[in-house]
Order: C-alpha cells, then structure tokens, then sequence
C-alpha cells in the first residue's frame, strides 16, 4: 500500500474499520513476564448467535476462548488495576491470525489473538444480570482483498420457499503494516489471512459473484472449532470468521456505482424505436441523431463510405489503363481518328 493510500484511508471516516476486534468476557490462565512488561491470558466468551421468540438471545452451549497478549502502557495500566483469574473484562483491540503446531503432532492449529487498544474490567452490582444486549462478545470488522474466488456450498434443509438452503466460504487477506510513532514511517508486515462463512441467504447471493482480488468489508463473529486427530488423544483447532454483513469495501462501491451510470447512459443511446414505425429518428443526450436504433455516420458506416470510395477510384484508374493502350485519352467514348482505307 502507497503512502497516500495509507494517508487517505487514516484520515477518511470509515464506516467499517481495517481491524477491529471486541469481545467481553471472563479472564482465564493470566500469565505475567514482569520481566519483559508482557502478558498473556485467556477470555472465555459464551457465544450468543440465536435469539427466542420473545428476542432474547440463547447463549450456545459450547464456549470460546480468545487468546490476549498485552504489553507496553497497557501492561503498566494492568499491573495497576490487577487482573485476576474469573475478572470479568471488556476488550477492543487489533486482530491477529496465526498457525502453530503442538508438540507430538504434525496437524497444523490455527489461532486468534487480539492486541488490545483498551482492557477495562466491567464490575456488576450483586443481583444484577450480566446478560449480553444488543452485541456479539466475540465481533470483528475486516476489511481486505479475496484470495480466492467464494466457493459456494449446499447445506442441510430447505428455505421457505422450496429452495436448497446454501453457504458461502472466502478467504480474505487483510493489510497488517503499521505506522511507528516514533518514526512517523509506515511499517511493512505481512498480511494476515483468515476464512470468512456465511449461511445468510441474501448474503450468499450477493457474494457469490464477487472475484478474487476484489476488496470487500465486513463485520461477523469469531469462531474456533476443535476436532479430534483421529488415533490420538489432541484435537486439531481451527478459526474462522461468521458474518451475514460482507460488501465491497467503501470505494470498490463508488466505483462499481460510476461504471453502472456510464452503462445506463450508454443504452440511454440506443433506444428502440417505436413499434410500427420504420425509420424512426431519435436523438441522444448528446444531440448526435439516431436513425433505426443506430448511429447515423457511426464508425462502421464511415468504414464503410470509406471502402466504396476506395472501390470506385481503382475502377477509375483501371478504366484509364485500358483506354490508353486503345490508343485513345482517358474518359474518351469515341473511337480513335485515323484514315479510311
């Protein structure tokens, strides 16, 4: 990414951010090297997907829990508040993505790692329910480029309305560079790579004619599923994203939006004419006249003109020729002079 690009997306407002990652939750195996100013813990977040008749959300059985690794001004803010093991905590920071192996295993983990921006401990007054409203605990907002082309799959059931219910899987790179402070220079890292679901109807169809490459925005959920390593007692760990809210990011719109104007203005000039009636004239926005639904003098008619000019001047210059050796001037319909024996 230029500069200037990284300079007109830090300073343009922006509906859905680059990375951003929320969860809320309890605090789990924190971990301090006081040594290097760093720590590490786990949130455990209940995932609440679904809602009741009445719309309130039924938390899932199953739980997540999200890697936090801490340093600097906010490892210094936490050793003074203090972070214990069941805090309840609300944390907002920058996403991470990443791979590893466990020990005795040759099955490749995925992991999700939040760097936080802000880490405050939500304290609740006895008697008070601590139910999530109105958010997800565990919500992301990407934006990033397709890696692949999405691959569309059928799922189990059927829709209202007869149809077989589908889902939609994508890969998306997303730009990690950052800007050093202290340097005031932009710094280059790698991308990081994630795999995006979706099973909303409207969202597969919308996103499955979208290409590789193409840059698109999104805001989801955080998942991690486990699966057992079959002939051992590990489990194989994976992380993706679940969103039913993907779009192309802000100015591939604008300029999908100004390719379909030039589109309509271009059929704007070919209108049919109207039924019954040979040789109608119409005429553009532009004032060039139409005749028959084509362009009058358009570039194949001026070809063409073209060619028959051509055609006729070699016929010209061939006729001259033969007149000549007939012994008589070009263009002449009289036969040559001469005595009458």
């Amino acid at each position: 990414m230029s500069e200037k690009n990284r300079e007109n997306e830090s300073s343009e407002e922006k509906k859905i951010s680059r990375n951003s990652q929320y969860v809320r939750g309890n605090v789990y195996w924190p971990k301090d090297d006081e040594a290097n100013k760093r720590m590490g813990f786990k949130v455990k977040v209940q995932n609440v997907n679904k809602k009741d008749d009445n719309g309130k959300r039924i938390p899932n059985v199953k739980e997540t829990f999200v890697d936090v690794f801490v340093t600097g001004k906010k490892y210094d803010q936490l050793k003074e508040e203090g972070i214990n093991q069941g805090d309840f905590v609300e944390i907002a920071g920058k996403a991470s993505f990443g791979t590893y192996k466990q020990n005795g295993s040759d099955k490749t983990n995925q992991n999700n790692v939040i760097y936080p921006s802000s880490v405050k401990k939500v304290q609740f007054e006895e008697g008070k329910s601590t139910e999530f409203k109105n958010f997800r605990p565990n919500s992301i907002e990407l934006k990033g480029n397709l890696t692949k082309d999405p691959e569309v799959f059928d799922i189990q059931g059927k829709t209202d309305g007869g149809e077989q219910k589908r889902g939609v899987r994508l890969g998306i790179a997303v730009n990690d560079d950052y800007k050093d402070k202290a340097t005031d220079k932009w710094v280059k890292r790698d991308p990081l790579f994630t795999q995006v679901v979706s099973f909303d109807k409207e969202t597969v169809d919308k996103v499955a004619d979208m290409k590789k490459g193409e840059a698109i925005q999104l805001k989801g959920g955080v998942i991690h599923k486990s699966m057992p390593i079959e002939g051992t007692d590990k489990t194989q760990k994976f992380v993706s994203v679940i969103s039913s809210d993907i779009n192309y990011d802000e100015k591939t719109m604008e300029r999908r939006k100004e390719s379909a104007k030039k589109n309509v203005k271009a059929d704007e000039m070919y209108q049919a004419p109207e039924v019954g009636k040979k040789g109608t004239s119409l005429a553009d926005k532009n004032g060039d006249t139409v005749i028959n639904n084509k362009p009058k003098n358009g570039p194949k008619d001026k070809a063409k003109e073209l060619d028959n000019k051509t055609e006729k001047k070699t016929e010209v210059e061939k006729d001259k020729k033969v007149k000549a050796k007939r012994g008589r001037p070009a263009g002449s319909k009289n036969k040559p002079k001469g005595k009458v024996m």
